[in-house]
């Protein structure tokens, strides 16, 4: 991911990739991205990942940029994303 696809990478707070969703039951990986959001990638070709869904949340209070810092995904396909100053946002993922 481009610092360029987050309107809030240059903002003070951190840029890049943080935590990952450790199950792996599908071929899609989740990631946090801090000030990148939410990054969703098919990697059901490994030699050609492909992103298919991302989530960049808007900065919680007085925040200068999101701190996306850990997901999880239920058995329903609700995606839970924390962020580690403030926030907390459930998911669904459409058109997949």
């Amino acid at each position: 991911m481009s610092e360029l696809d987050s309107p809030w990478a240059r903002a003070p707070g951190r840029f890049g990739a943080h935590q990952f969703r450790e199950k792996l039951d599908v071929p899609l990986v989740f990631a946090t991205w801090f000030a990148g959001g939410l990054r969703v990638v098919d990697v059901s070709d490994p030699f050609a990942p492909e992103e298919v869904g991302h989530f960049i949340p808007e900065p919680v209070g007085d925040e200068p940029s999101p701190q996306s810092n850990d997901v999880d995904v239920d058995d329903r396909g609700l995606i839970y994303m924390i962020d580690r100053n403030r926030g907390f946002d459930i998911l669904e993922m459409t058109n997949r």
